[in-house]
């Protein structure tokens, strides 16, 4: 049985269990891997400037999201050199 969505911002959803989003960026250390670990370390700046009241799996998906707009930006300038 597939696991039901509880959340989604942009490319990304939350199960309940994990986060999905765009392969190449969740295959990608650089992408999910540096994402999950300030995430999990609490060094990750949108948390904390959060307003209060906003879901934590809200949070996260916005944290995610924006790493993966920046990460997207940062493969496409590497195409032009």
């Amino acid at each position: 049985m597939a696991r039901q969505i509880v959340a989604t911002v942009g490319r990304f959803s939350w199960d309940g269990q994990a986060v999905t989003g765009p392969r190449a960026y969740m295959e990608d250390p650089q992408g999910w891997g540096k994402a999950k670990a300030s995430l999990e370390s609490g060094s990750n700046v949108l948390i904390g400037a959060a307003p209060i009241g906003t879901s934590p799996i809200t949070l996260m998906l916005v944290a995610v999201q924006t790493d993966y707009a920046g990460w997207c930006g940062h493969k496409e300038m590497e195409t032009w050199l």
